[in-house]
C-alpha cells in the first residue's frame, strides 16, 4: 500500500531540493552531519527533512553523505512513524536514544567528527551524547537551518493555505455557534470540530470572555475556564490551525448577543 496516499506528505522532487540545499550549507561549515532533535510542538526541524510530525521524542542523524536515520520513542509509535516519514531508515531509539545515536554514528565511521546540532537539544540528552562521542566536535547549526527554511516552496505555500482555511473555518463556526449560556470551555470543541475531521490540526486556541463594558481581561488566554459566556460580552480569540506542520493565524473579537460598545467598536476600527 502506497502510504503516500494515506498521510499529506511533499513530493520526492521537494524532499530532494530540501536535500540538496541543507547539504550544501553542511559543506561550506564542514560538518559531517546533522543531529536534529524533536518534541511536540518543536519538531519543525525534524519533519522538515522526514515529514514525520515528533509524537513523543525523535532524533534524526542527517549526514553530508549517505542516508539519514531517523530514531523515534516510544516503541509502539514506530510502526505508524514508518508509514508517515519520508525516509527509509525509520527505528525504535531503545531505551536511550542518545546511545542510539551515538552507535549509530560510529557505525557511519565518523564518530569523531564535527556535527552540526539543530532543535532544542535538553542538556541531559547533550550530556548523554557527547561523552560516547570522544574527539567529536558540536556546534549549533539551528540559524543556519532556519534562514533555509525561511524561503518557502510551492508545495510549502499550499500547505500553509490549508492551514490558513482551516484557521478561517474555526473563526467562522465561533460565529455561527456562540451564544450567552455557554461556558468557556466549551468553545474548544467549536474550534477544533471546525477542520479535525477534514485533516486539521490544533496549534492554538487562545480565547477569553469578559463583559464589554466593564473588561478585566486583555488578551486571549492560554487555557478557557468554566465562565458562563454572558450578553454582552466580548471573546477575544487568537486561533491557529495546521496541515501538517503549516499554520495559519487570525486573531478576531465578537461582540456577544449586542452590538460592539463604542469602545470596541473603535479598537476595532484601528
Amino acid at each position: 500500500m502506497d502510504f503516500q496516499l494515506l498521510y499529506p506528505r511533499f513530493s520526492d522532487a521537494e524532499f530532494a531540493r530540501r536535500y540538496a540545499a541543507v547539504r550544501a550549507v553542511m559543506a561550506e561549515a564542514n560538518e559531517s552531519a546533522l543531529i536534529v532533535y524533536g518534541t511536540p510542538g518543536a519538531d519543525a526541524e525534524v519533519s522538515y527533512l522526514t515529514n514525520f510530525l515528533v509524537s513523543r521524542e525523535a532524533v534524526l542523524i542527517f549526514p553530508l553523505k549517505g542516508e539519514p536515520t531517523l530514531f523515534v520513542q516510544y516503541f509502539n509509535h514506530l510502526p505508524n512513524a514508518r508509514k508517515v516519514a519520508a525516509i527509509d531508515d525509520v527505528r525504535w531509539g531503545g531505551p536511550d536514544s542518545m546511545t542510539a545515536v551515538a552507535e549509530n554514528l560510529r557505525e557511519r565511521g565518523i564518530g569523531a567528527a564535527r556535527f552540526g546540532v539543530v532543535g532544542a537539544l535538553p542538556w541531559h540528552r547533550y550530556n548523554k551524547l557527547w561523552p560516547s562521542l570522544r574527539g567529536a566536535i558540536f556546534e549549533d547549526f539551528t540559524p543556519r537551518f532556519l534562514q533555509l527554511r525561511q524561503i518557502k516552496s510551492e508545495e510549502e505555500i499550499a500547505f500553509l493555505r490549508r492551514g490558513a482555511e482551516f484557521s478561517d473555518r474555526a473563526v467562522e463556526a465561533l460565529e455561527r455557534d456562540v451564544h450567552p449560556g455557554m461556558r468557556e470551555v466549551e468553545l474548544a470543541a467549536i474550534v477544533e470540530g471546525a477542520y479535525l475531521g477534514l485533516g486539521g490540526r490544533t496549534h492554538i486556541h487562545y480565547m477569553a470572555t469578559t463583559p464589554m463594558r466593564n473588561p478585566s481581561v486583555c488578551v486571549p488566554a492560554q487555557y478557557q475556564s468554566d465562565r458562563i459566556i454572558e450578553r454582552g460580552d466580548v471573546l477575544i480569540t487568537e486561533i491557529s490551525a495546521h496541515y501538517h506542520g503549516y499554520p495559519g493565524q487570525i486573531l478576531r473579537p465578537f461582540a456577544i448577543g449586542a452590538p460592539p460598545t463604542d469602545d470596541y467598536q473603535r479598537m476595532f476600527d484601528v
